[in-house]
């Protein structure tokens, strides 16, 4: 998937109220097997 910066502002915008479980249902959605996810915790 290519996204330019005014996707990734419609996405975010779509997302801003989402739970976690939905954001993540559409990246498993839209990616598949090629979802990565990664997290600052802990640093």
């Amino acid at each position: 998937m290519n996204v330019c910066m005014e996707d990734l502002k419609a996405i975010s915008a779509r997302f801003e109220t989402s739970s976690p479980e939905a954001v993540l249902r559409w990246g498993l959605q839209e990616f598949g097997s090629g979802m990565a996810l990664v997290t600052g915790f802990g640093v």
